[in-house]
């Protein structure tokens, strides 16, 4: 057992933690997609939420200077991308309004971890770390 005296900080993983209350991200998009109304069986979407982590992974475009949303918007761009190669109709404004659907959960999910973070951060040194 891990003596708490002999713990000099944490290190928080931004993604599926604090963010989203420990729900897989897939899970989240899946149903911001549903209550958005775009109906699509969880095959097609783990292909396109796939595609988008590897595109994300593999190439530069979350920068710096982009902020949660942003990369939460160009997530769900490179997800329609796909769909729409895989014939599913795709609408600009429904990506739109899933983003921000996940930015608002993510948003009520770290307000929700803020006193116990900041209760932690009066004994420790804190950290977050993330993919993007």
């Amino acid at each position: 057992m891990i003596e708490l005296k002999h713990i000099k900080g944490i290190l928080f993983d931004y993604g599926g933690t604090i963010d989203s209350n420990g729900v897989h991200w897939a899970e989240v998009i899946y149903h911001a997609y549903e209550a958005e109304g775009f109906m699509l069986d969880k095959t097609a979407f783990r292909d396109a939420y796939v595609h988008g982590e590897k595109t994300l992974a593999k190439n530069p475009i979350i920068r710096p200077h982009h902020t949660f949303a942003d990369m939460l918007q160009r997530k769900i761009e490179i997800q329609f991308a796909r769909l729409k190669e895989n014939g599913f109709p795709t609408e600009d404004k429904m990506a739109h309004a899933i983003a921000n659907r996940c930015y608002a959960f993510a948003a009520r999910s770290v307000d929700a971890a803020r006193p116990v973070i900041a209760a932690i951060a009066q004994h420790y040194s804190i950290a977050l770390v993330s993919n993007f």
